[in-house]
């Protein structure tokens, strides 16, 4: 343990950008799954035979493509979305 947070000092000291980089990755894979894990948790009647890739593929979409609507209005039906054009 000692000399991980050596290494780990080092590091830090001799080029901090590259740990704030590697914790910002870190942080943002961790958030993908989690949010992919949430999203298969909370499915809808009719959705659960999506698998956790599935739903992590959905997530990415919905969370770069703001107007992907498409999904949701396949998952709740289009008699109970109200789409505006």
């Amino acid at each position: 343990m000692r000399r991980l947070r050596e290494w780990f000092s080092i590091r830090l000291a001799k080029n901090p950008g590259q740990i704030v980089l590697l914790a910002i990755l870190f942080f943002n894979v961790v958030f993908l799954f989690l949010s992919a894990f949430i999203i298969s948790r909370m499915s809808l009647t009719g959705t659960e035979n999506f698998g956790f890739l599935e739903s992590a593929y959905y997530t990415v979409t919905m969370i770069l493509d703001a107007g992907c609507v498409s999904f949701v209005v396949e998952d709740i039906g289009p008699e109970n979305a109200a789409i505006l054009t």
